[in-house]
């Protein structure tokens, strides 16, 4: 199978004061992003796939909050609950989960999930950004030893990782924008107090003295100034598009491959993993064969999508919704989709989208379908459900 399992420590993988401040709406386009950077990375790399992305992040609420409010960041304090709110609606497998003030609670969920996961057959790969905590590099060492390496890539967060997630040689993905980038030199265990600073007696700001982090004593963070511990210019849109955005492909200096995806091996190197690096660009989208039938593209266009401009699976969907489609192929896929039953009359339940669903709610064939005679048509929901049968039916019999 194609499950994708990303594990996020969210108490040193912050998400920006940007999104943050959003609330709701700043969840959605969080996991959104996620979504999107993630499918992009795997398909660009390992293929065009039904990918099943679980995405789970690990978290003390309270104590992000609590070091908002010392920040200055007020607003972005009361928005947390419903940004956390935002996330988890955003698709059904995304989890942002509060682990409370105990100490290290959200690495005692990572490891126990890392562990389940890298060794469950049925994930083809896990995404792990952890990488501002050297706690986990012990762990991580242990399933490459394991033979277990081909399945990990890395996250980054920070912008410099912990000591020892470089010798692991793993690839590493940036997502821009997403999370805080920058944190207090030498803070490298409890990256949330990358919030805590206090003034100086010139009133300039100044880090504050070295606190190690622990989720259960947030409160006593000192810091009575309001400093902004990242900037970011880039402004995420309400409505992530599909592919996006190119990669670009960093080791020494950041390189552009030939492809505009894969890393161009001369550019390779055996003393680092390669990092790709998502950036924003002109929105891409993929081309039809005009060789190959509609329906026989991989993915398929999503015929809701397309056809009615509501697909409830957003990015999840199993079908593209990033082709472009000229006039006469949106005609073919309207006679392709009324030639296909509408699923929720062939369940025998009502469909809610009525006369404008773009499936049929009979066989077209009615009373002289092929398929009927031979017992095999795919329209059965008239059988359950008569009331949708189509008259001119009865009228031809």
């Amino acid at each position: 199978g194609h499950r994708v399992v990303a594990l996020i420590d969210g108490d040193g993988s912050i998400f920006n004061n940007e999104l943050l401040s959003r609330g709701h709406l700043g969840g959605l386009q969080a996991a959104g992003q996620l979504s999107e950077h993630l499918t992009h990375y795997l398909t660009q790399n390992f293929g065009t796939h039904p990918y099943t992305l679980w995405v789970y992040v690990f978290l003390n609420k309270r104590g992000l909050m609590h070091l908002l409010t010392r920040q200055g960041q007020q607003d972005c304090s009361r928005k947390v609950e419903e940004f956390v709110v935002g996330f988890n609606q955003a698709a059904p497998r995304f989890s942002m989960v509060d682990v409370g003030r105990a100490k290290e609670g959200a690495d005692a969920k990572i490891k126990t999930y890392l562990e389940d996961e890298i060794r469950a057959s049925q994930t083809f790969k896990v995404i792990f950004s952890g990488c501002h905590d050297n706690g986990y590099v012990a762990n991580l060492r242990s399933y490459i030893t394991s033979g277990f390496k081909d399945k990990l890539i890395l996250l980054k967060g920070y912008n410099d990782i912990a000591a020892g997630f470089s010798e692991l040689r793993l690839p590493i993905m940036v997502i821009p924008g997403l999370f805080v980038t920058e944190k207090i030199p030498n803070s490298e265990r409890h990256p949330l107090s990358n919030f805590a600073h206090k003034r100086s007696d010139s009133g300039t700001s100044k880090p504050a003295a070295q606190h190690d982090y622990d989720a259960s004593s947030v409160a006593s963070f000192e810091d009575d100034g309001a400093v902004n511990g990242t900037s970011n210019n880039w402004q995420p849109s309400t409505r992530p598009t599909a592919l996006d955005d190119t990669i670009l492909y960093n080791t020494a200096s950041p390189v552009q491959s030939t492809s505009g995806f894969i890393p161009d091996e001369d550019t390779m190197t055996d003393n680092e993993p390669p990092t790709y690096i998502f950036s924003p660009g002109t929105p891409r989208k993929r081309t039809i064969d005009p060789k190959i039938p509609l329906f026989k593209h991989k993915p398929a266009p999503c015929n809701l999508f397309y056809l009615v401009k509501n697909c409830k699976n957003g990015l999840q969907c199993k079908f593209g919704h990033d082709y472009e489609l000229t006039e006469k192929q949106i005609d073919e896929m309207k006679k392709n989709a009324k030639r296909s039953p509408c699923p929720a009359v062939n369940r025998g339940k009502e469909c809610s989208w009525g006369s404008d669903c773009c499936m049929s709610h009979f066989c077209p064939g009615l009373s002289k379908c092929y398929y009927l005679k031979q017992g095999r048509c795919k329209f059965v929901g008239r059988k359950r459900f008569p009331a949708l049968q189509c008259p001119c039916e009865g009228a031809d019999s």
